[in-house]
């Protein structure tokens, strides 16, 4: 059975984040740092960064990262991720919902 995607891509953090995974290898790349480059099948938890041992491999990656990057919109929805305050459980769009305690009841 061969796999759904050849290569997984990911950004966040506005764009300021962003990430490629082909095989074991995953290239992570963050706003003001150099790209870090990782063997997911030797080392889940993302501890040795292989970039400098491995630059045929990081430079792969980065070259499909930022020909996925240019295919990309801006991000709409600035700011409204589960993770912000306003829209998040508890965030300010939801302290004034109204609590119904008879949600589900019929009278």
């Amino acid at each position: 059975k061969s796999e759904p995607h050849s290569a997984l891509f990911w950004r966040a953090a506005l764009g300021k984040s962003l990430a490629v995974r082909e095989g074991d290898w995953k290239l992570v790349r963050t706003e003001g740092n150099s790209d870090e480059l990782y063997n997911l099948k030797e080392d889940i938890g993302e501890t040795k960064n292989f970039a400098s041992s491995k630059p045929d491999v990081a430079l792969r990656l980065a070259s499909s990262l930022e020909k996925w990057t240019k295919e990309l919109i801006d991000p709409v929805f600035l700011g409204s991720s589960v993770k912000n305050e306003d829209w998040g459980p508890g965030g300010a769009n939801q302290k004034n919902k109204p609590q119904n305690s008879n949600a589900g009841n019929k009278k």
